[in-house]
């Protein structure tokens, strides 16, 4: 979301285990976008692979320069260093509550033109701890930085 004419005002950051499943279901499972999952390729990452698979071929990219933004960290969009690049960080499963503020934050006058209509997961969890362990220390600063529970599946 941007503000007048100050770069970015706002972001507001998704549930870690969840924006992985969901990066992995539209662009590994069945890409709408072939540049993605081309992206990927050069990581051992290749159509429709076990999810298992995913999360380590991912999760074991040391240069996090070389993932584009489904995949990398939240951090990076909001931090130069330690500092905040942002008005205002916040939670998208928050963003019904967090309109106002962003707003009143960043000038503006909007509302959302988009809300998801996907629903609530319901075909199950594939994480073991093994695999949400991996998930939890890729992302450890988006945890710590939107206030996110690693332990469950949900938000906190």
């Amino acid at each position: 979301m941007r503000g007048r004419r100050d770069g970015r005002c706002c972001y507001e950051g998704t549930y870690p285990y969840g924006r992985f499943l969901s990066f992995y279901r539209h662009w590994i499972v069945d890409p709408s976008n072939r540049r993605i999952l081309d992206h990927y390729k050069k990581f051992g990452v290749y159509e429709d692979m076990p999810f298992g698979d995913c999360v380590r071929a991912i999760t074991g990219i040391d240069d996090l320069g070389s993932l584009e933004s489904h995949a990398a960290p939240q951090f990076w969009f909001v931090l130069r260093g330690h500092s905040l690049r942002v008005k205002f960080v916040g939670r998208l499963e928050r963003i019904n509550t967090d309109i106002a503020f962003v707003n009143r934050a960043c000038g503006i006058e909007g509302e959302l033109l988009y809300r998801n209509r996907s629903g609530k997961d319901t075909a199950g969890d594939p994480y073991t701890p093994d695999l949400r362990r991996l998930v939890f220390e890729f992302y450890r600063t988006d945890f710590e930085l939107f206030g996110y529970d690693a332990g469950g599946h949900g938000s906190s």
